[in-house]
């Protein structure tokens, strides 16, 4: 998770016990994510939260650096799809209302207790981001197009294994990018003949 996200110019924000719990007593309700299984869509999204390497903030407002400074929204609802279970996460940005203004690069999405933090940059000098805005959700569906193969050759690997070597077949991992797929099992002894 941390390794995408560092290739992709940042290292993710993670939500703790302690975090998860400050956002259920303000009134955060876990993130609604159906819509990650829609694709080509730009659903508009209300912010519910701002984190940041110093705690959760009103506003992005007085954020910045040479690179964009580094953030975590949670919103109430999301196309984005979460990393989980060694796929990677969707990438794509937030724009405003309207879509016309880029305001954030998402480049590592994770779930915490149910709340999903779009980690991302902000570019220098944009406009800023306050809790209670709406923005127009924008994922890059060109890179989940690449990933969504892979995934599902996962799922067919794990049946073919089952149907071939039985129940004692054991998925252990995976990884699963825009650029390949890993698929680590564990079994009772393969012949040569199984794995053809």
């Amino acid at each position: 998770r941390e390794q995408q996200a560092q290739q992709q110019g940042l290292r993710p924000l993670q939500l703790v016990a302690e975090q998860t719990s400050y956002l259920e007593k303000s009134g955060v309700t876990p993130t609604a994510d159906a819509q990650k299984y829609e694709w080509d869509i730009r659903p508009q999204a209300k912010v519910r939260a701002i984190f940041t390497e110093g705690g959760f903030v009103e506003t992005t407002e007085g954020l910045s650096g040479s690179g964009g400074a580094v953030v975590g929204l949670v919103l109430d609802s999301s196309p984005f799809y979460s990393e989980a279970g060694g796929q990677v996460c969707d990438v794509g940005r937030f724009s405003d209302a309207s879509g016309s203004t880029p305001l954030l690069d998402v480049r590592a999405v994770q779930v915490f207790g149910g709340f999903v933090v779009h980690n991302g940059l902000l570019p220098s000098g944009s406009s800023s981001i306050r809790v209670g805005d709406t923005l127009t959700c924008e994922v890059d569906y060109e890179h989940r197009r690449k990933v969504a193969p892979n995934h599902t050759m996962t799922h067919t690997l794990n049946w073919a294994l089952r149907e071939v070597l039985g129940e004692g077949a054991d998925q252990r991992g995976s990884l699963v990018n825009a650029e390949r797929l890993r698929f680590d099992f564990a079994a009772d002894a393969v012949s040569v003949e199984q794995l053809a």
